[in-house]
């Protein structure tokens, strides 16, 4: 990752827009990011890291309080930060949740905080992409991208204030750096793989030992020879009981066989007992059938008759209706004649109703002429009613005009009023923000003391723990120096007893030669070994060495109290009043002078908004004045025209008669003059119209008569020559009477009926004969036999043959179980060899992956050790530069602590003393220089590795100053020789030196209102 352009806004201590672009280096690599404390330089990197993460650059600072407190409300707080990644190029989009002004109305509402990865596109012609507007997603997509977490980031690429020694120090956290550095999560994969194929197999293993035992104990067995012999002995026990089945089956035929032929006899017994029953029961049924038959052969003949006598009924029906149409017809010749009587007399009494018609019409003619003067009267008050109602809309409209005039004097000298009173507010802004400027200087003062006084709490609690790990130290190294001093004590006057102890007869003293040795040395306390007394001496060294260390940070926490005391003394020595010491009274003070600040510049907005209204108000004061000017002049005109209007209407009223000046007496007096008149004219028309129509009623209904007495002639001659036809008929079939015929007669449906029902029962007769003679031909020789009695001798041989089969089933199944069984064993037994063998490879592959080994070491942290190996070399190098050759770090293959990952520990191997340490005994500045070796050999290191993740820049935030003028030139040194090879570096330092070795710089400034900062090349 390359920086390219950073922009920030409203954040931190930048109130404005701060756009730093990083390609103006133009292949100085090596930048010194410069300013006063508190100035915001550490506040640049925080703005990177919350662009890409949405976290800070270090754990303290909060993304709550990143916005600036110098920042106008209108500001919106953002950071755009655009990057490259080899040949492509990013920009990260990020602003935190936030007041803003409302969009509509006053006050202020929360902007969601938002986040938004876009990717810039190659050519001028196409539109750059994006890849995630969602804030939550944004993050997880630049992990993807850099191949870092925040924590990751921070101890690589970012080095904040106090995270120097993470990387160095922090086992697990370097394991997890590397592993994303070097891609090696492969490797574990590996482990885990192969320890879930180890578990699966081991039950496997378990599961087929569970399912053979679960066979055996199915059929109480405890081995398979057991379940072998079982199936042996039911094998036997079936083929007895297939034995004695082949006996009752022969058994059961035998009786089946009786049974049958038992209801075949009972079955001929019966039915010829039912046949001549049946033959009893028809000849009883003779009689009745002989008198169907009858009635069948008379209905046939009356038939015959039918249409006949329907002939006849159908005319003396057409007889009746014709007497019944005469008859109709002489009483409507009666009812048209009075009908023609009634409109005779009705029409002269229209016509004797003229006169009184005449005198209608005149009366109408006269009303219609008063109807038009009405009219144009009418017209005349609609006109006096609009020219009223111009007058009186002019007459209100003044009113309201003098209404209006009044409310905008009233309203004048209240702006005035306010006006006066904005003005003397509004003149008060400048003493205003002189004294919160004041207020929060005296503000940052208290909080940098109150920042000092955090950190002398801190550097006295770091001074007590120095102390007291000197103190413990202290003891352990007397303790093991006095017994270091007395064993030597031992083990200086015992020489003499162990060289005794070594003595052999007949071999010569190496003292003094002599091969006899009457009285040799003798101790009666313990003589330790050269051996132990090495230990001990050993252990008092390190514990020398650790307590000069602990001496030297004891030193420094005193020094840094000295030093923080001293600068709180300074700083409180500043404020002259002490009653502003008390942070709670500044902040109080501070309010309330913001608060007269907002008050004066709302004043200001308030003094210029009355004046503009004051103008405003004078406009329309004039235009109101010349409104009432014009509108009195025009109502003048129409009360003129009014009152002229009003005596033409009055002479225009005494030409209408009294009684119908009231419009609507003089309409309803037309329309019943109208309507009488119409009524006059239609009952005449009416009469008339009544007399011609009764004349032709008359002359239609007298023919209609002529007509019907023809017809009725007619039907009475037709129906004499029907009932003569009929009467010969009947006599000629052999009915005595209608009466009888009518009786014969039947239904279609009924002869049918009957002719069935007869035919059936001669066929019946027919078919019983016969059954009869053939069932006593079978039956001559049968008797009745004992059918229960032979059916109880079947139902027993039938359960002895159900017992032996339900016998034979169950053995057979007990057989094919235990084959079953003992299959499934065998296969088992086979399976569980294979699974055993298997597993017996992949537990032992599994235990030496995941660390179960002589070393302790995993497969991923061997690989990982191998890239620490050469990480150590490269940083080593660097270290023995800025060390002047005296520390080599290098990896220790030593088991440590069994809770924690094993082959990545560091130590210290010291050309000056020869005695390795561990990484935590350097000093604070050693600590530096190291932590900065081993992050610049990483770097090397991963920039070679193929796959690995490109590290193009890196930042250290302080540290420096733990460093005395030698180390700090020769720290430099290496970084200058890191730039050279195109990564880019940026410090930030107080170091005076620093500035006068890097000529490029980020000179950050800082005032009242608020920090910049900009590129000095």
């Amino acid at each position: 990752m390359r920086p390219l352009k950073l922009t920030i806004s409203a954040f931190g201590p930048y109130a404005d827009k701060l756009e730093l672009d990083f390609t103006c280096l133009e292949g100085k690599n090596l930048f010194l990011i410069h300013g006063p404390t508190g100035s915001g330089k550490t506040s640049i990197l925080d703005a990177i890291c919350y662009a890409l993460y949405g976290e800070t650059s270090g754990d303290v600072r909060n993304i709550k309080h990143l916005r600036s407190d110098h920042a106008d409300i209108n500001t919106e707080t953002k950071v755009v930060f655009e990057f490259g990644l080899g040949d492509r190029k990013y920009i990260v989009e990020r602003s935190p949740e936030q007041n803003r002004p409302k969009l509509r109305g006053s006050g202020e509402t929360t902007a969601d905080a938002r986040a938004v990865l876009v990717r810039k596109q190659s050519g001028e012609e196409t539109e750059d992409q994006i890849l995630c507007s969602r804030r939550q997603d944004v993050t997880p997509l630049i992990i993807d991208l850099l191949g870092f977490r925040i924590q990751q980031f921070r101890q690589v690429i970012m080095l904040p204030q106090g995270d120097f020694r993470k990387l160095l120090s922090g086992t697990s956290e370097r394991s997890k750096i590397f592993e994303t550095l070097f891609q090696t999560a492969y490797y574990s994969q590996i482990q885990n793989a192969l320890k879930d194929a180890s578990k699966e197999l081991e039950k496997s293993v378990d599961n087929l030992n569970a399912r053979i035992n679960a066979l055996l104990s199915t059929h109480e067995a405890e081995t398979v020879d057991e379940i072998v012999e079982m199936v042996s002995r039911t094998s036997e026990e079936i083929k007895i009981i297939e034995s004695q089945s082949e006996i009752l089956v022969q058994k059961q035929e035998t009786s089946q066989k009786r049974v049958i032929a038992a209801y075949e006899s009972k079955r001929i017994l019966d039915e010829f007992d039912i046949a001549v029953k049946q033959m009893l029961k028809l000849q009883e049924l003779s009689k009745e059938y002989s008198e169907k038959e009858r009635r069948i052969n008379s209905a046939r003949k009356a038939e015959l008759l039918r249409e006949i006598l329907k002939n006849r009924d159908n005319r003396v029906e057409e007889h009746s209706d014709a007497l019944n149409n005469l008859q109709h017809c002489q009483l409507a010749l009666i009812s048209a004649q009075e009908k023609l009587d009634h409109s005779t007399i009705e029409l002269k009494k229209q016509e004797e109703k003229q006169p009184e018609l005449e005198t209608a019409g005149n009366e109408l003619l006269r009303l219609r002429a008063i109807s038009e003067k009405a009219e144009t009267v009418e017209e005349e008050y609609r006109k006096h009613t609009e020219l009223k109602d111009v007058f009186e809309k002019l007459d209100a409209t003044n009113t309201e005009l003098a209404k209006k005039f009044e409310n905008l004097e009233a309203d004048r000298l209240n702006l005035l009023k306010v006006k006066d009173e904005a003005q003397t507010t509004a003149a008060r802004l400048d003493q205003h923000k002189m004294i919160l400027a004041d207020l929060k200087d005296k503000s940052e003062l208290l909080t940098d003391i109150s920042a000092r006084k955090r950190r002398l709490s801190e550097s006295n609690n770091s001074l007590s723990a120095a102390q007291s790990a000197f103190n413990q130290i202290d003891q352990d190294y007397q303790h093991s120096r006095v017994q270091y001093d007395q064993l030597r004590i031992i083990w200086q006057q015992g020489q003499s007893a162990i060289l005794a102890s070594t003595l052999r007869s007949d071999f010569p003293c190496p003292v003094c030669g002599s091969t006899e040795h009457p009285k040799p040395a003798t101790s009666e306390d313990y003589l330790p070994s050269e051996a132990e007394l090495n230990n001990i001496e050993k252990k008092v060294l390190e514990l020398e060495t650790e307590l000069n260390a602990k001496r030297a940070d004891v030193s420094g926490c005193e020094k840094e109290v000295e030093a923080i005391s001293a600068k709180i003394d300074v700083l409180t020595g500043k404020i002259t009043d002490k009653t502003e010491i008390n942070s709670e009274n500044i902040l109080e003070k501070i309010k309330e002078a913001e608060f007269n600040i907002r008050e004066a510049d709302f004043a200001r907005s308030t003094l210029e908004t009355s004046l503009e209204f004051l103008e405003k108000l004078s406009t329309k004061r004039e235009a109101i004045e010349k409104e009432r000017e014009v509108n009195g002049i025009n109502s003048l005109d129409a009360k003129t025209i009014l009152d002229k209007h009003t005596g033409l209407l009055q002479e225009l009223e005494k030409q209408i008669p009294e009684d119908f000046r009231d419009v609507d007496i003089l309409n309803l007096k037309l329309k019943k003059t109208e309507a009488l008149i119409f009524a006059l004219k239609e009952q005449f028309e009416n009469a008339s119209t009544a007399l011609s129509n009764a004349e032709k009623d008359l002359s239609s209904t007298q023919a209609t008569l002529l007509a019907a007495k023809d017809l009725e002639i007619q039907t009475a001659t037709a129906l004499i020559t029907a009932k003569e036809f009929f009467n010969v008929k009947l006599e000629s079939a052999g009915f005595d009477t209608e009466l009888e015929l009518l009786s014969a007669m039947l239904g279609p449906d009924e002869v049918s009926i009957l002719d069935s029902d007869l035919r059936k029962y001669q066929d019946d007769c027919t078919s019983n004969h016969d059954q009869v003679k053939k069932l006593e031909v079978a039956s001559k020789d049968l008797e009745m036999p004992d059918i229960d009695n032979l059916e109880e001798e079947a139902d027993t041989i039938q359960t002895e043959v159900k017992i032996n089969s339900q016998q034979r089933a169950e053995v057979q199944a007990q057989i094919n179980q235990l084959k079953s069984s003992l299959n499934k064993i065998e296969d088992y037994i086979v399976n569980k060899e294979d699974v055993y063998e298997q597993y017996q490879i992949y537990g032992d592959l599994a235990d030496s992956a995941n660390g179960k080994n002589d070393v302790g070491i995993t497969f991923q942290n061997f690989v990982l050790s191998t890239f620490l190996d050469d990480v150590l070399i490269a940083a080593s190098e660097r270290l023995k530069l800025m060390s002047k050759g005296r520390y080599t770090l290098y990896r220790t293959d030593e088991s440590g602590d069994k809770r924690r990952s094993q082959g990545l520990d560091i130590y210290i191997d010291d050309s000056y003393t020869g005695i390795p340490r561990p990484v935590s005994t350097f000093s604070g500045g050693e600590s530096f220089q190291a932590s900065l070796a081993l992050a610049l050999g990483l770097t090397d290191v991963v920039q070679s590795h193929a796959g690995g993740i490109k590290l193009d820049t890196i930042f250290i935030d302080e540290g420096f100053g733990n460093l005395d003028t030698e180390a700090l030139d020769l720290a430099f040194k290496a970084l200058v020789d890191l730039q050279t090879s195109g990564r880019l570096v940026g410090i930030i330092s107080h170091v005076p030196e620093l500035k006068t070795m890097i000529p490029v710089r980020l000179e950050v400034r800082s005032d009242k209102q608020g920090s910049s900062a900009e590129f000095i090349l």
